[in-house]
């Protein structure tokens, strides 16, 4: 009989440790991440290949994402003291927004690709039934995001952060 309760006990402290596990520990790919390096192509915006990347934040757990970029090398501009969104030029919104990704939705991951659907993004038209296709690998600590579409491609050079 002892024996038997010790087995129990084996086999719910493996389980229960199993189910609390850290997801970047069930998944590599969940976790925090930040952007170093993309190359890509698309016809609205031509070749792009940035090295010193701004700030950036894309996040992945079970079931969820958040995608969150600077595009380009180039600091935005701050916007002049006592602006807010209603009082500035088109064009400084546009140098301050215009370079702003952002989509936050569903995630599934396979062994080999990552697929996103937004359920919020800055472009409304990618609210509309836009879903993005990652083929995925990791290099060292990196994971290596690649997409190509119709109208653009691109590999993101992903960095875990802390």
């Amino acid at each position: 009989m002892k024996c038997v309760i010790s087995v129990f006990a084996i086999v719910g402290f493996l389980f229960f440790s199993a189910c609390s596990q850290n997801s970047s520990e069930s998944n590599p790919v969940y976790g925090a991440w930040e952007m170093i390096e993309y190359s890509g192509e698309s016809v609205y915006s031509g070749k792009r290949d940035w090295k010193n990347v701004q700030p950036s934040v894309l996040i992945f757990m079970e079931g969820y994402y958040s995608i969150n970029y600077i595009q380009g090398e180039e600091k935005r501009p701050v916007m002049p003291d006592g602006a807010w969104r209603g009082n500035i030029s088109v064009e400084q919104a546009n140098s301050i927004w215009k370079p702003y990704t952002s989509n936050t939705g569903q995630l599934e991951i396979t062994a080999s690709q990552i697929v996103t659907t937004p359920i919020v993004a800055i472009w409304p038209n990618f609210m509309e039934g836009g879903k993005r296709f990652y083929d995925y690998h990791f290099e060292g600590d990196e994971l290596i995001m690649s997409f190509d579409e119709e109208n653009a491609n691109g590999t993101y050079r992903l960095r875990r952060l802390p």
